[in-house]
Parts: C-alpha cells; sequence; structure tokens
C-alpha cells in the first residue's frame, strides 16, 4: 500500500516541522503560512526522491537475478505501482475502455463490469484462494452450485466461488464467494473503508446463507478491497 516506517521518516519530519516554527515560537519572526507550506512542499518533495532512489536500488538488485523475459514484465509492473504510488499517469494506457466505450483511466478499469479488470482480478483470488484450500482440505470444489435454477420462474443458478469440506466443522461443507471491492470508488468516497467491506459482507450473506442452510452448509463471504484491505471474515478464514 506504499505506507512508510514512521521510524525511518522520523527525523525528517521533526526537521520540517523545527524548521520554521521555532523562530516563530521565539517571537523572532511572525509565523507565516506561506513559508511554512513552502517549507512542507520543499522537505516531501526530497523524501519522495530518496524513497525512488531507494526503490531503484531495490529493483535493481532484483533484476540482476532475473532472465530478460522476468525483467520485462517485472520493469513494467514496478513502473505501475511507482505511477499509481506518486499519483503519476500510468504508461501504455488505452485511450477508450474496450467494453464500454468510456474514457480510460485507473479508476474505470477498476470498477467497470464490462471491460475493465473487475473479473480477471475475482478469478485470480478465487483461483488462488482454492489452491491454498486443496493443500489443507481434500474435498475443495471450485463454482459449486448451491441452488439449482428454476425453468418454471426463469430464476437463475446460485453458484458459490468455492466449496471445503470440513473447513469449520468435520465432514461440514463450507461455501465461499468472493468480491472485490472498489473503496475509493465515487460512491464510496464519503464511507468509512471498514465500514464498505463489512456493508459487501452483509450482501454476500443475504445472497447465500438461506440457500447454504437448505444444504445444510454454512456461507462465508471473502471480501478484499482493490488496495488488499481484508474483511472480517476474510481475515479469520486466512487464519483457519
Amino acid at each position: 500500500m506504499g505506507i512508510r516506517n514512521p521510524i525511518k521518516t522520523a527525523n525528517n519530519a521533526y526537521e520540517t516541522s523545527t524548521s520554521v516554527i521555532v523562530d516563530v515560537i521565539k517571537g523572532k519572526v511572525p509565523f507565516s503560512m506561506l513559508d511554512h507550506n513552502n517549507q512542507f512542499a520543499k522537505t516531501i518533495s526530497s523524501m519522495h526522491c530518496n524513497i525512488r532512489h531507494q526503490d531503484q536500488a531495490t529493483q535493481d538488485s532484483i533484476l540482476s537475478i532475473l532472465d530478460a523475459k522476468k525483467k520485462r514484465a517485472f520493469r513494467r509492473s514496478n513502473s505501475e505501482m511507482h505511477a499509481m504510488r506518486y499519483q503519476r499517469p500510468l504508461l501504455r494506457m488505452p485511450a477508450t475502455c474496450d467494453g464500454c466505450g468510456a474514457a480510460f483511466h485507473l479508476e474505470h478499469a477498476l470498477d467497470c463490469r464490462k471491460g475493465g479488470l473487475v473479473i480477471q482480478r475475482h478469478n485470480e483470488i478465487r483461483d488462488a484462494l482454492g489452491d491454498l484450500a486443496s493443500k489443507a482440505f481434500r474435498n475443495v470444489i471450485k463454482e459449486p452450485i448451491v441452488k439449482e435454477a428454476n425453468i418454471r420462474d426463469g430464476t437463475p443458478a446460485l453458484i458459490a466461488d468455492i466449496s471445503i469440506r470440513g473447513l469449520w466443522q468435520p465432514q461440514a461443507v463450507a461455501l465461499l464467494d468472493v468480491r472485490v471491492v472498489d473503496i475509493d470508488a465515487p460512491s464510496h468516497i464519503h464511507r468509512n473503508a471498514v465500514a464498505v467491506i463489512s456493508s459487501a459482507e452483509e450482501e454476500k450473506k443475504r445472497k447465500y446463507n438461506s440457500a447454504a442452510e437448505a444444504r445444510r452448509a454454512s456461507f462465508t463471504p471473502f471480501v478484499v478491497s482493490t488496495d488488499g484491505m481484508l474483511g472480517r471474515e476474510a481475515n479469520f478464514l486466512l487464519k483457519r
């Protein structure tokens, strides 16, 4: 998530806060918000420059042990990560979305259900979770049918992402369904991140709980944000 260790930045933060304020506290000069903001911006710019140099050194050490193909893939993913961290435009971005035709940018890629990364990121987490579960449990099924489709009223089948036998209780089936939430989406901008994820968990439970109980199975929602923040149920599941 790009959060730096505060111990490593404490000295710079202290020097920034005291370089302008000390003379003001001593009564030597009047406080100037402009000088304060300029000093703060200068220090932040210097810190980002140092961080980029450190990241470049780390990148060089990793690249020294990779082959040519992996080096190209690493450089591309690393450059995109740096662009997002420092709020710079991403390189090699298409002008329009290939799914809906709208202007393409990072936020659109995270939210578009037609041409963005919504399905791909969901499936990657589902497959990784299923692979992890298969190493600990014998009976793991991908995309199990929780409730059959009703031809009479046109109700589609209800399908979960993963089924694990023996997860919570011996021989009992546990159904899991993954959801990835963009907590920075415009619809969530005024809501707390924890509340957004909790709301997504409850929505999944309302959808699957009754059908799971009819099968005498349990249901666990696996909700994670695009930033990697795990929901309460997902965090508990991984500890299991």
